[in-house]
């Protein structure tokens, strides 16, 4: 992000351009700092994008025209401009990881790190959390470094690009400049709203993004053609800006009106001209403070997030408090590494081509190195004294998560052995801890359980996907008069009433009453199908869930002798509001674990109790926990239940 030149010896300085440098990367700061009003901040990224394509078809596209244009020359400049500053920057962050972040935040981190290097932190990022928006992607410091990758992918391919349709007939080539920037919003439009496309693809990925590259591509290519610009086109430009960032809903984060708005008013804004030098917007963005700012909107960016992560995993909440710290601690910082990291490498006289190669080189191969060294070591836990070291030991989920949950029906895992399981356990992304314990426990009577667990779906979804899932699941529970046992375990809060993390610390009421009964039906319509195929039924409860990032009430049981509350009881019995008498309705014929009783005493319930940690993140239990809970039905002898026994 922010990572193109102004000064290339061929193009012109455009103080404007770095004042909305400045504001793009204001707008983002001021968004992950949480300050209200900005909640649409997070369109500075698609300024930045626009304002590259301008840049990068402006450097590119006249070198063509002139004759000179060589790809090496191309890249070694990407290189001198993005990689300095970027290992420097992940460098200081890695220090810095080292002594603050548990294994498990430490490993994620890792993979960050490395697929940054890699070019492709995005694809991770979609993968490691619910979305770039979910709050507890705050805590991960370099959230931000998806963009970049995003940038470097399309500077890979651009040079490419304009250098193939040179060779093509003029209008051909025209089309395809028109066709592909069109085809790529309209695809991005389609597929956030789509069913059979993950929104978080289309966030991250480049396809879904190329259009902004393009727009101010074409801007570039209005300039190199001296095509007529006109005065009031900036004016414009600036007013679709501003009412972008007033008419994007809190909710709405996906390709629409917003984000249309503020990529075509900043591909206005990026218009120059004689005829507009004493055009308001133009002053604006010309401001001294502006222009200085956007010159260190590179390193800036790089910076921020990583201390708003910081302060965060130490509890720091408030937005104003964030802010400071970000602009307090990023811009000194940022100016010191523009004089002495950036500056520096982008000039051949100072660092020749030869120690560029050299250094570059080897600190990509030394961060490569240590990531997957981190990662492979879970995060590294032995950097912390023994009660830290049981605390972040303990808050880790099944080993065997990524081979057995939200695979493919006929890939599904037996937990363990060769035997036949007697078992099943069926449900969302609940389900892999306590199948894995349960399984650990059903080996000592040479018994099994099928793993049966698909991501983001409860039994009452309305999505196709899930709804064929759980259909199909539940076609081959019944169709195996072998499988005796179904367990259930689904995060059932937030299928009634919706995630608390978008709420906490207020008590979500997200979905409607006629939304809740037909839940309710439709769980009580399954455990009948179930219970008269001669199925014994066993719900394992929802845990209660962890108000806080798990990582900062981690931190809190460290100064607690290993204690650490989740949330009061009270809010756990609101959050569950009607829950007990729905469950009494069926209490006849299934039998309910609820881990509730387990966790919590009169007023509290417990995230960490005695140095272990029941969790793995916000509101999934760990291996940990999940033995308590199975623990918990070994007591109740369920182990020792056949179909045909009593409840």
């Amino acid at each position: 992000m922010g990572t193109t030149t102004s000064n290339h010896a061929k193009v012109p300085f455009r103080p404007d351009i770095q004042g909305l440098r400045a504001i793009s990367v204001l707008l983002v700061v001021f968004f992950h700092a949480g300050i209200g009003g900005f909640h649409a901040g997070y369109l500075g990224v698609d300024i930045f994008f626009v304002i590259s394509g301008y840049w990068m078809t402006m450097l590119v596209q006249r070198d063509l025209d002139q004759g000179t244009f060589r790809f090496r020359d191309f890249y070694a400049r990407r290189v001198r401009r993005i990689l300095p500053a970027l290992y420097f920057s992940l460098l200081l962050t890695l220090i810095i990881a080292w002594f603050v972040l548990w294994p498990q935040d430490f490993r994620d981190f890792m993979k960050v790190l490395g697929s940054t290097v890699l070019l492709f932190s995005n694809n991770v990022l979609m993968i490691l959390g619910d979305g770039y928006f979910a709050p507890e992607m705050e805590y991960q410091p370099l959230l931000h470094m998806w963009s970049l990758s995003v940038e470097e992918q399309f500077y890979l391919f651009f040079p490419l690009f304009l250098f193939l349709i040179g060779f093509l007939w003029q209008p051909a080539r025209y089309g395809l400049v028109v066709l592909i920037p069109v085809a790529s919003l309209v695809w991005a439009i389609w597929a956030f709203h789509a069913e059979s496309v993950s929104a978080s693809f289309v966030f991250y990925q480049l396809p879904g993004r190329v259009w902004e590259f393009a727009v101010g591509g074409l801007v570039a290519w209005w300039v190199l053609r001296e095509k007529p610009i006109y005065p009031w086109l900036g004016y414009i430009g600036m007013v679709l800006v501003v009412a972008a960032l007033f008419l994007v809903d809190e909710t709405e984060r996906g390709p629409g009106i917003g984000v249309i708005f503020v990529v075509v008013g900043a591909a206005l804004l990026l218009f120059p001209g004689t005829e507009r030098s004493s055009a308001l917007s133009v002053q604006l963005l010309s401001y001294p403070l502006l222009v200085w700012i956007g010159g260190l909107s590179f390193s800036l960016y790089l910076i921020h997030q990583p201390v708003l992560s910081f302060a965060r995993h130490y509890g720091v909440m408030d937005p104003s408090t964030l802010l400071v710290l970000s602009i307090g601690i990023g811009i000194p910082l940022s100016a010191l590494m523009k004089k002495f990291v950036e500056d520096p490498f982008r000039n051949k006289s100072i660092v020749s081509r030869n120690k560029l190669v050299v250094v570059m080189v080897s600190s990509t191969v030394a961060l490569i190195g240590i990531a997957v060294y981190a990662v492979e070591n879970k995060g590294l836990p032995d950097r912390f004294d023994p009660l830290t070291t049981q605390i972040t030991e303990t808050a880790w989920g099944s080993p065997l998560r990524k081979q057995c949950h939200d695979v493919d029906l006929s890939e599904a895992c037996v937990h363990f052995g060769d035997t036949q399981p007697t078992w099943v356990i069926l449900g969302d992304s609940h389900v892999p801890a306590v199948a894995y314990a349960l399984g650990e426990r059903l080996k000592e009577d040479h018994q099994s359980i099928l793993h049966l667990s698909v991501s983001g779906c409860g039994l009452a979804d309305e999505s196709s996907r899930c709804r064929t899932w759980y259909r199909a699941a539940m076609d081959r529970i019944l169709g195996d008069e072998r499988l005796t046992h179904v367990v259930f375990s689904t995060r059932f809060g937030s299928q009634m009433y919706g995630a608390h993390k978008f709420t906490w610390p207020e008590v979500p009421r997200m979905n409607t009453d006629a939304h809740r009964e037909r839940v309710k039906r439709e769980y009580a319509e399954a455990i009948d199908t179930l219970i008269s195929a001669g199925k014994q039924v066993i719900w394992v409860q929802q845990a209660p869930e962890v108000g806080l990032n798990l990582s900062a009430v981690m931190r809190q049981a460290v100064s607690q002798q290993g204690v650490a509350v989740s949330v009061p009881r009270h809010w756990w019995r609101e959050r569950t509001e009607g829950f007990e008498a729905y469950y009494d309705t069926l209490r006849d014929r299934v039998t309910f674990i609820n881990p509730e009783a387990l966790f919590c005493d009169s007023n509290d319930c417990y995230a960490v109790k005695d140095g272990v940690t029941r969790y793995r993140d916000r509101d999934h239990v760990s291996l940990s926990g999940a033995r308590e809970i199975v623990e918990e039905m070994d007591r109740r002898g369920l182990f020792l239940l056949s179909p045909m026994s009593a409840q």
